[in-house]
């Protein structure tokens, strides 16, 4: 924690000289001019905010404010609120007089849009207990809350992705942190089976028909069907919503929802979990609510009498600035509302300094226009949606909005709506987010749209948990949000399915930002240009990204898709803004260079883009395609692999020693010690872990190939406050490995303190990744790889496939897995020049689709340690309508493979595979004696499941990860 940072905060603490008095034990009818009652019990504190508000109106009506302004201090305690606060023109302050509402120094003050209930006793209900889980039964508590004056309970709707924020409904918190509605599965999800009709190609979306089939009978076990909810990703990973189910058939294993009917239709294979079910409240931390008794059923995570239950009732704001100017909220704790905690609207310098916003259902604090209001040194968490979203500034003018968010630890949120509900959504014109600490969401951490906003030295880790075609930072499709610089950023170990993530997405041709002095730390790509123009790329720093840079040309695509978007979508917001006049004419020129690509109506290629002076270590440069090579950028004076000279890149230390070759490029010394979080006036600290994972040692391959890896886990505590939590270790890919010891671990740490645990890892040779991170508590996740090289017979020359089964029967399969589905057994060897395949596939209904791996498919990779070169090959069966084919990866492109022989057979429940494919389709050399390999395996192992994709060594992106490859060593055959 640094004592100053790079600038002022925009935001200080208040020193009003006059102060009004606030308390649970005070009255409305004294003064507020004593913090305590009297002896007397004649004078004290006001009771309600409400009080303290007219008497601050009634001494700026009497003769104006006091210089250095006015406070009103809140005394420890719970305040219930059952209506906003909320504070108009006639209640502003002034820039030499502002007017203050915070918490007396040292006591906790809540405010709270929740009720806390009381009543607990254990469930005896025989038909209740009946409906429970038997390892429910007796660990489950009620209580009714008709009886305590909770009657409105609100309900589930479906919100989500393109649909309107609306309140949550009723809610659960113990201890301070929200509880699960009873659902299942209880973590993850379960696919969707089959969908009636067409789903058309990717840009159709799914089937409209409201319909879909489910695998298994989990549903035969619920007795109430009348309230059943959905949450999913039902055609894209990027767009959830949450579905009301209007008929279930358990027979037909068929489930029909009410309109609407997801935001794109529902598509086979992709992620869903049912909610709002009694029969699920089967583990500690979940819940249930009975609408129509008032009786809230819950399995408590520790002693019901140990910790405070509270439910969520207001649906309005906690506090709301209408027209408001140089009003300041500090210090207090704000939560358990239905909807969000503050709404700023229009005003001047409003400040929310130093507080605590968690457990809403909506967000934290919205602000709409106005000038210069500041959310700085708050902690925000919990909340349902976002964290803050601010807008302001003329787009039209370019005049700035200037709000800041500054220095704010932002995380675990999201937990209702996943996708575009973000840490700090901005839009307009000049905003600044710094300084602040982010982690922990299913989805981006910072969303934009506009023009020159500054995004600066934030750190962000452990987001896009659960969604993919995601950044970390996101904007996208207009280009006229320009002047946008997002620098000092230190972004790592982002996850992402599907597509994946980035950490910079710069997406579907937004251009003309700059990309400065950030540190990507392993996020599967980094920065990413996805077709858009004159974005300047410098002085980064790019450690094991896969790819570090990704350029496309998208906007020349003439896929209706990209073409509507560019000339219709891109041309009317260019437009919108007048951009052949000032400012944007003077301010931007390179505008004017889309005329003529709006005239030929050919496509807008990226031009204009320059990647200078950046430093890539491990992991990928460079990748370019979709329409575009790297013939039309600007790239000069990057230092790839070279020896970097860290100065302590085991915990996190990318500062450049002096030295470096990046020096003689030119390349700037990132001020790392100013990122992330800092101590002020309004921060007193901050919580931090560092975890780093090691692996230890590895003993050799047993007579069943399995190795023991003894791996190590330190945690240190580099904040300047205790720190505890929960850490979990996952291991890729789970079935082929067994973790003991330490699967997972509490931790209590004291300032500085570190603790060290030993774990063992277990499985056949290959590659087992192993990832750290955090249940609970803040803690920068760590992974590790333990790499066991993988032996592979080398035979003589085989003329024909028909051979291949013969010649590998000696040779040992290796399972390709998808969840609970084993999707092949493959063997291996290397044959002449060939890679030699024989495969079996569990496949019933093998289907050949124009995108080849979203049907029957085993898809290779191939490549060299020693070259950054990828071969890519596609080898499909034969189906009633299509012979076997073989095709191989061209640019962005699938051709057809010449000189693979391959052949297939049917057999029950799938196929056989068998091939000889040349190693150079796969960029090996045939003489060498070690090479990489991944397989990847797209099959349909069973009629109730959609396509399933897995892989043989577990790369999550095996087109361009080659760091998660086996490793083959060739011995040679008997």
């Amino acid at each position: 924690m640094n004592a100053s940072k790079n600038g002022k905060t925009d935001a200080a603490v208040s020193r009003p000289v006059l102060n009004f008095h606030v308390s649970p034990e005070g009255r409305d009818t004294w003064s507020g001019c004593k913090p305590q009652p009297d002896a007397a019990g004649r004078d004290g504190p006001f009771a309600t905010p409400e009080r303290a508000r007219d008497a601050v109106r009634a001494i700026r009506l009497s003769g104006g404010l006091p210089p250095g302004g006015l406070a009103v201090s809140f005394h420890g305690g719970v305040y219930e609120r059952s209506a906003s606060f909320v504070l108009g023109p006639e209640d502003s302050g002034t820039p030499a007089c502002p007017i203050v509402y915070r918490a007396h120094p040292g006591e906790d003050v809540r405010w709270s849009g929740g009720r806390e209930i009381a009543g607990f006793r254990r469930v005896e209900n025989p038909e209740i207990l009946r409906r429970l889980d038997p390892a429910a039964r007796g660990a489950v508590w009620q209580a009714e809350l008709k009886s305590q004056g909770i009657t409105s309970f609100g309900s589930l709707s479906p919100r989500g992705f393109g649909r309107p924020t609306q309140p949550a409904a009723l809610e659960l918190f113990f201890r301070d942190q929200p509880m699960t509605l009873a659902r299942w599965p209880n973590r993850g999800f379960v696919s969707i089976a089959s969908v009636p009709g067409p789903q058309g190609d990717w840009s159709a979306g799914g089937s409209k028909e409201g319909k879909f089939s489910y695998s298994g009978d989990r549903p035969k076990r619920w007795s109430r069907l009348d309230d059943v909810w959905l949450h999913g990703y039902w055609c894209y990973d990027w767009a959830d919503t949450y579905e009301k189910v209007k008929t279930l058939d358990t027979a037909a294993r068929e489930i029909h929802t009410v309109e609407p009917h997801g935001a794109y239709g529902y598509r086979s294979g992709q992620r869903f979990y049912f909610l709002n079910l009694l029969e699920e409240l089967d583990e500690p931390g979940e819940w249930y609510l009975d609408r129509e008794s008032g009786v809230l059923y819950f399995w408590p995570p520790g002693e019901i009498a140990g910790g405070r239950a509270v439910v969520s009732v207001l649906e309005q704001p906690l506090i709301v600035l209408e027209n408001a100017s140089h009003v300041a909220v500090e210090g207090l704790t704000l939560e358990c509302g239905r909807g969000c905690g503050v709404r700023i609207q229009s005003g001047e310098e409003n400040r929310i300094i130093g507080c605590t916003l968690r457990n809403f259902g909506n967000e934290a604090v919205v602000i709409r226009d106005g000038r210069r209001h500041a959310v700085a040194g708050c902690d925000i968490t919990g909340t349902g949606d976002g964290g803050v979203r601010l807008s302001g500034g003329d787009r039209k003018t370019l005049e700035p909005g200037a709000h800041v968010v500054h220095n704010n630890h932002i995380h675990h949120f999201a937990r209702w709506c996943r996708c575009y509900f973000t840490a700090v959504l901005a839009e307009g014109v000049g905003h600044r987010i710094s300084n602040n600490l982010i982690h922990d969401a299913p989805h981006c951490a910072i969303l934009f749209g506009g023009n020159e906003h500054l995004i600066e030295f934030n750190e962000i880790f452990s987001v896009c948990q659960e969604t993919g075609d995601v950044g970390a930072i996101y904007t996208g499709r207009d280009y006229t949000w320009r002047g946008n610089v997002i620098r000092h950023n230190f972004i790592h170990h982002t996850g992402g399915v599907g597509m994946g993530s980035n950490a910079v997405y710069l997406d579907d041709c937004v251009s003309g930002h700059t990309l400065f002095g950030n540190i990507f730390y392993r996020t599967p790509r980094a920065a990413f240009i996805g077709g858009g123009r004159d974005t300047l790329v410098a002085n980064n720093l790019f450690v094991e990204c896969d790819p570090a840079v990704w350029v496309d040309g998208r906007g020349t695509d003439p896929h209706p898709v990209w073409q509507d978007m560019v000339y219709k979508t891109m041309k009317e917001r260019l437009d919108a803004v007048n951009y052949r006049q000032p400012p944007y004419s003077t301010r931007y020129p390179r505008l004017a260079d889309l005329n003529r690509y709006f005239e030929e109506k050919k496509g807008v290629p990226p031009e204009g883009n320059v990647i200078i002076r950046n430093v890539c270590i491990g992991g990928t440069w460079l990748k370019t395609g979709w329409r575009v090579t790297p013939e039309i950028l600007d790239i000069r004076d990057n230092v790839v692999d070279a020896d970097p000279r860290w100065v302590d890149a085991a915990n996190g230390d990318f500062q450049l020693r002096a030295g470096s070759p990046a020096e003689k490029m030119g390349f700037q010394r990132i001020p790392v010690e100013c990122i992330g979080l800092f101590r002020d006036e309004s921060r007193r600290g901050r919580e931090l872990v560092h975890s780093h994972l090691e692996l230890v040692r590895t003993s050799p391959p047993d007579g069943g190939g399995r190795t023991a890896s003894l791996m190590r886990l330190i945690l240190r505590n580099v904040g300047d406050l205790p720190a505890s939590g929960e850490m979990e270790m996952n291991v890729e890919p789970g079935g082929a490995a067994s973790l003991s010891g330490c699967g997972r671990l509490s931790f209590s740490l004291r300032p500085g303190e570190a603790t060290t645990h030993e774990m063992t890892l277990t499985g056949a040779s290959g590659i087992f990744l192993l990832y750290a991170h955090a249940v609970a508590g803040t803690v920068r996740p760590s992974l590790v790889q333990a790499v066991i090289e993988w032996a592979v017979t080398r035979l003589g020359a085989l003329k024909d496939p028909g051979e291949v089964a013969g010649a590998l029967a000696p040779v040992a399969g290796r399972a390709v897995a998808f969840e609970d589905a084993i999707l092949a057994e493959l063997r291996f060897a290397v044959a002449g020049e060939c890679l030699a395949l024989h495969a079996r596939v569990f496949d019933r209904q093998r289907v050949q689709s124009p995108k080849p791996w979203e049907g029957s498919c085993i898809e290779l990779f191939g490549s060299i340690q020693e070259s950054r070169a990828i071969g890519q090959v596609f080898l499909l069966p034969r189906t009633p309508q299509e012979p076997a084919r073989a095709l191989r990866q061209s640019g962005d492109r699938q051709v057809p493979a010449e000189g693979i022989r391959l052949e297939t057979s049917d057999v029950p429940g799938g196929y056989e595979m068998r091939a000889l494919v040349p190693l150079t389709l796969l960029a090996v050399t045939p003489a060498c004696g070690r090479f990489l390999l991944e397989a990847a395996v797209s099959a349909a192992p069973c009629a109730e499941r959609s396509f399933l994709r897995g892989t043989l060594f577990g790369s999550t992106s095996a087109y361009n990860n080659t760091s998660r490859y086996g490793r083959v060593v060739l011995t040679s055959g008997t």
